[in-house]
């Protein structure tokens, strides 16, 4: 089970983090349909009658596979070039080249990374119309054999909605079909789901909050989950920079938005509703929430079958829970132990509690250290306290704010085999079309056809 999918519309359903969220309990009914479970229960409906092909679906099950080993080659290429990079520690989290490399050194050190393509036969399978049938959910790495059965067959096939790009869970990177996007949606993604590993939104950063069973009050995963979500839009790009769709965070908030829920009670099957206004403090924080909110006409975000829609839980408990509305209003900031996805950190953390953590501190970069020094990595040291006492952690504090990177910024990234000036403008500046301006950044080109791979190249401002 994932814990999201990420598409233009993001699906993150909580089932998964309710099972690794500190002693909570909870069901989520309809959220098995990502798994093989909801195949087998899918492969029960009742069979369409003249079923179309999937738009842009492969034609034939060899068509399909080579599909496959394309994708695999391009996501291949990408982290080639991602690894390859030298990080500018003076712009910290606010580079995409920063975020790509450590996002890229999150698969290669910690996650396990899946590559899913579609199946051709979707429409012959007893999902639903807006599913589509990927494979091979059986393969890790980028070297895998992958293969599916036919119709009758769940093996290795995994059901998800058509257009979702990517998902992290249970320490699995999943990349849906990328041969579809640009590289530079192909970052924002990584960069994306790779937060979602990093800010351990389950564990360490932040204090769990147990409450009853009731479908109108948000339990501690919820939370979670929405902070976790809030990250990782926020960070997904450079405030300010292309692909960024969000309103700058120095802007007031827009007029209130009114969020209405509606429920139902399960012993007396009536409907109730409850209206509230949003309170947020900047543009941003507004722009995000409203992404995820996608209002209903009908106002029913938990019915029978669980969640109607991605993300259904934030209106419905924005709207019912006031304390989880309180939450979301004032979480006007992302913090985050680790919010430049760095394995290193991760490291770090995880070896506070054991005698050689000192090893985990030596290894950090400068990166890292300019990270650690500023206030955005408070819930690190919050949570460092405990192992190292209050005492100690303040030393370990002011021991890296003393040795903070303040060198100029110069943006650079490093050629690698395949590369394009277009590649690298849509990877690194998410618009391939300025390509013009890393070609007169840097007099060593004679062609902006012709670059070499090992070269490093000057680049615009993101």
């Amino acid at each position: 089970m994932s814990q999201g999918y990420r598409s233009p519309t993001v699906s993150e359903e909580p089932s998964q983090i309710a099972v690794e969220s500190a002693n909570v309990a909870f069901d989520t009914p309809g959220d098995a349909r990502y798994g093989n479970a909801a195949v087998a229960e899918q492969l029960n409906r009742a069979s369409k009658s003249a079923p179309l092909p999937r738009p842009g679906a492969p034609a034939t099950k060899a068509e399909a596979l080579a599909r496959h080993r394309r994708n695999c080659a391009r996501v291949d290429a990408l982290l080639r070039s991602a690894l390859a990079q030298e990080v500018d520690p003076a712009q910290s989290h606010l580079s995409r080249t920063n975020l790509l490399r450590n996002s890229a050194q999150w698969i290669q050190e910690v996650a396990q990374l899946q590559v899913l393509s579609p199946t051709h036969d979707s429409h012959l399978r007893p999902i639903g119309d807006d599913e589509t049938a990927y494979f091979d959910n059986r393969q890790f790495g980028l070297g895998g054999a992958a293969d599916y059965g036919d119709a009758h067959s769940t093996d290795g096939i995994e059901v998800m909605f058509t257009g979702q790009m990517g998902g992290m869970g249970s320490g699995i990177m999943t990349l849906v079909d990328p041969m579809l996007y640009s590289e530079g949606d192909l970052v924002e993604t990584l960069i994306h789901e790779s937060q979602h590993a990093a800010d351990q939104h389950q564990s360490a950063w932040l204090a769990n909050k147990d409450v009853d069973g009731s479908t109108t009050v948000a339990q501690t995963p919820y939370y979670n989950l929405h902070m976790s979500e809030f990250r990782a839009y926020w960070l997904e790009n450079p405030e300010g920079g292309n692909g960024d769709d969000y309103s700058p965070s120095s802007e007031s908030a827009p007029a209130p938005v009114t969020v209405t829920a509606k429920s139902s009670d399960p012993q007396t099957q009536q409907t109730f509703s409850k209206t509230v206004q949003t309170s947020f403090a900047n543009a941003r924080q507004h722009d995000i929430f409203m992404h995820m909110f996608n209002e209903r006409s009908d106002g029913i975000y938990f019915g029978d079958d669980g969640w109607t829609q991605d993300y259904a839980y934030l209106p419905h408990f924005y709207a019912f829970d006031p304390a989880y509305k309180q939450m979301v209003d004032r979480y006007t900031v992302p913090t985050s132990g680790n919010a430049i996805n760095s394995p290193r950190i991760q490291a770090l953390s995880a070896a506070l509690s054991g005698p050689d953590w000192r090893i985990q501190w030596d290894a950090l970069d400068d990166l890292d250290r300019n990270y650690l020094a500023g206030p955005q990595a408070e819930p690190f040291w919050h949570a460092a306290i405990g192992p190292l006492g209050p005492d100690g952690a303040l030393a370990l504090r002011n021991e890296v704010r003393g040795s903070v990177f303040t060198g100029p910024s110069v943006p650079t990234v490093k050629v690698v085999s395949g590369d394009t000036l277009f590649k690298l403008a849509d990877r690194f500046l998410h618009d391939g079309e300025r390509w013009p301006e890393i070609f007169a950044l840097n007099d060593q080109l004679t062609s902006p056809d012709v670059i070499v791979p090992g070269a490093t190249l000057r680049m615009p401002s993101q």
